[in-house]
């Protein structure tokens, strides 16, 4: 009807569409680091539906040792929707891997952190993480500044201190 859908070369074979749903565990953490969105986004939306535990240690790895920042950012949204439901030990698993990634090279890997970090400071008012928290208000990127901000005004000033911070973020 004069319309054409797709040009190919002669011969072309279409790759086989993945069946993600069979995947293990293990192979949908794998896939976090794949250069395809769609598999990592995926492979992240099973791992949340799931609710593997066993996922939790491999994602910490990945979180922090990937050479990517995309890769680290779908580990650390990944770890925080298992953790989630983990009660306590859950906020043990975001203290130590969230500390680390505050201080990630990349700008948006930190952000991403500093987003996630609200839930824990909000559920452990004392947590070790508050104080790293309120020091990404001197991050060197706006970003990061900016979520700092956002982040820290969730949470009740009484366990943040948050007239010093309010005062940095001012200047």
């Amino acid at each position: 009807r004069g319309r054409i859908y797709r040009v190919v070369p002669d011969g072309f074979r279409r790759r086989p569409t993945p069946k993600l749903g069979a995947a293990t565990t293990a192979e949908l953490v794998k896939l976090l680091e794949h250069p395809n969105s769609w598999h990592r986004e995926t492979a992240a939306r099973l791992l949340f539906t799931r609710q593997d535990k066993s996922a939790i240690e491999p994602l910490r790895q990945l979180a922090a040792e990937s050479k990517s920042p995309p890769w680290r950012m779908h580990a650390l949204q990944a770890l925080a929707g298992l953790a989630h439901d983990l009660g306590q030990a859950g906020l043990h698993i975001h203290v130590d891997v969230f500390a680390l990634r505050l201080t990630d090279d990349d700008a948006g890997v930190r952000r991403q952190a500093v987003r996630l970090c609200e839930s824990v400071v909000r559920r452990a008012p004392n947590s070790p993480l508050l104080a790293k928290l309120q020091a990404a208000v001197n991050d060197a990127d706006r970003g990061v500044v900016y979520q700092s901000a956002v982040t820290l005004g969730e949470i009740p000033a009484a366990s943040t201190g948050a007239d010093p911070v309010a005062a940095a973020l001012a200047q």
